[in-house]
């Protein structure tokens, strides 16, 4: 696995990785506030055609933007990340896609600190985004994201209004692509 933008704290062991965010890291393009970032913590590995890739994770989300999860990427202005964020002071779910500019949309609220399973399956030209919920996989977004080779896959976190996110992944794992059209 490899980072792109490291964090100065960080710890991995196997499928299990702890890191603290540093100041004012996202993974935005431009849309509604004109902000452009590409400075959040993103630990990958590439893959090729069609899988799964999913983890449990935990932070303490306290502070505007505060997020964690998912990362699927083929540069700085094509990417999708899913996970937690913290927006309005509530911890949500919630899913970004960048196809130049980004978009953003919120989902269920989740209690700040809760564990939550998060998979990502990319099959044909589409990528599935499902969470755990009561020991079965929910939809959380379905998009086009057609890509004809290398993906970056991962956990992905960042603090944009601050430093100091401790995020918490266990778990992570990439394999076969999973038959998600039963559970959308």
């Amino acid at each position: 696995m490899k980072w792109l933008n490291e964090p100065r704290e960080w710890r991995a062991d196997g499928g299990n990785l702890s890191l603290v965010t540093g100041d004012k890291t996202d993974f935005w393009q431009e849309t509604f506030n004109g902000w452009r970032n590409d400075n959040g913590h993103f630990y990958y590995r590439e893959m090729e055609a069609e899988f799964s890739a999913d983890v449990v994770f935990s932070a303490q989300y306290e502070t505007q933007y505060d997020q964690a999860g998912l990362m699927l990427r083929l540069g700085p202005n094509d990417w999708i990340k899913a996970g937690v964020e913290f927006a309005h002071g509530r911890a949500a779910l919630s899913s970004v896609v960048t196809k130049g500019q980004s978009d953003w949309a919120i989902a269920t609220q989740i209690a700040p600190g809760d564990p939550i399973h998060l998979r990502l399956t990319r099959l044909n030209n589409a990528v599935c985004v499902q969470w755990k919920d009561g020991g079965a996989f929910q939809t959380l977004r379905l998009t086009t994201f057609a890509v004809p080779g290398k993906v970056m896959v991962g956990p992905m976190a960042c603090s944009p209004m601050r430093a100091g996110l401790k995020v918490a992944f266990e778990d992570f794992k990439v394999g076969p692509a999973v038959d998600f059209t039963a559970e959308v």
